[in-house]
C-alpha cells in the first residue's frame, strides 16, 4: 500500500522513471598552461610546474526532470572556468612527490527546474517545474600525492588525497507566474557539499621497460577510498573503481 501510494504520488508530480540509466559525454575542458622544468634544485633531481587556465563548455548530460535519479555530466548545462596549479618534485630516481590546487566557479543560468514546495521538500523531487535563476557555488580542490616508478619494469604505485569543498548555490525564482509560492531555502542549504578521500593508483608504464614499441601506453587501476577527514558532507560515502589506458607521446 505505502509504494503503490508513493507510486501514485511521484505520478502526479510528473516522476515516472524510479532508475536512471544513462550514457553521453561529459563537459569539454578547454585550456591553456604555461609551464616549466628544473634540473638539479632544491636538492631535487627535477621539479615540474605550472599553472593552467580554461573554460567548461556545457556539451555533458544534464538531468532529467522526469527521473529524480538522473544526474548530470558535469555542470548541468552551465558554464564555467577555473585556474590551476600543478607541480611535481622529482626527490630521487623514480621518487617524486607532488600537489595540484584548482579553483572553478560556473556562470550562473536561467534554466528550467523542479523547485520545492516545502522547506523539508528535496527540490529533486519538487511538486513545482519553472525557470529559476541558479548561480553555482565557487569550488576548491587541493591534491597531495606521491609516486614510486619502475619499481619492477615499468610497475608503479601512487598514493593521492583529494580535498574538495563547493560552497552554496543561490536560487531565485524567475517563473513568470508565481500563484503557486515555492521554497527555495532548503534548495540552497543542501547545495553545498564537501568530499575527501584517498586514491590508490597501481600502473604499469610500457615506455619504462627496455623492448621499446611504437605505441608505449600506461595501464592503471585505480581505487578511490572515501576519507572524512576534514570536510566531507552532502556527498555519499562510496568507493569508486577505475581501470584504464592512457596514451602520450
Amino acid at each position: 500500500d505505502i509504494d503503490r501510494a508513493r507510486r501514485e504520488a511521484f505520478t502526479e508530480i510528473g516522476l515516472v522513471q524510479n532508475d536512471s540509466a544513462q550514457h553521453g559525454i561529459g563537459d569539454i575542458d578547454a585550456y591553456i598552461r604555461y609551464g616549466s622544468t628544473w634540473d638539479y634544485i632544491f636538492k631535487c633531481k627535477k621539479i615540474w610546474s605550472g599553472l593552467s587556465a580554461g573554460v567548461f563548455i556545457p556539451t555533458g548530460v544534464k538531468t532529467n526532470l522526469l527521473s529524480a535519479a538522473s544526474i548530470p555530466y558535469g555542470g548541468n548545462g552551465h558554464t564555467g572556468f577555473y585556474v590551476k596549479g600543478d607541480a611535481l618534485f622529482e626527490v630521487q630516481e623514480d621518487k617524486k612527490v607532488g600537489f595540484l590546487v584548482e579553483i572553478s566557479k560556473r556562470l550562473p543560468k536561467t534554466m528550467l527546474t523542479r523547485m520545492p514546495v516545502e522547506l523539508s521538500e528535496p527540490y529533486i523531487f519538487g511538486a513545482v517545474i519553472g525557470n529559476a535563476r541558479i548561480n553555482p557555488g565557487m569550488t576548491i580542490a587541493f591534491s597531495p600525492y606521491f609516486l614510486l616508478e619502475n619499481l619492477r619494469d615499468g610497475l608503479g604505485v601512487g598514493v593521492h588525497y583529494t580535498l574538495t569543498s563547493h560552497s552554496k548555490d543561490k536560487w531565485c525564482d524567475y517563473r513568470a507566474d508565481k500563484t503557486v509560492p515555492v521554497n527555495l531555502e532548503g534548495a540552497i542549504k543542501t547545495s553545498s557539499w564537501g568530499t575527501d578521500y584517498f586514491t590508490i593508483n597501481v600502473f604499469y608504464d610500457f615506455g619504462k621497460i627496455k623492448t621499446k614499441h611504437p605505441i608505449e601506453p600506461v595501464l592503471y587501476f585505480r581505487w578511490d577510498v572515501p576519507s572524512m577527514l576534514f570536510v566531507s558532507h552532502s556527498v555519499p560515502k562510496t568507493t569508486k573503481v577505475t581501470l584504464g589506458i592512457k596514451l602520450a607521446n
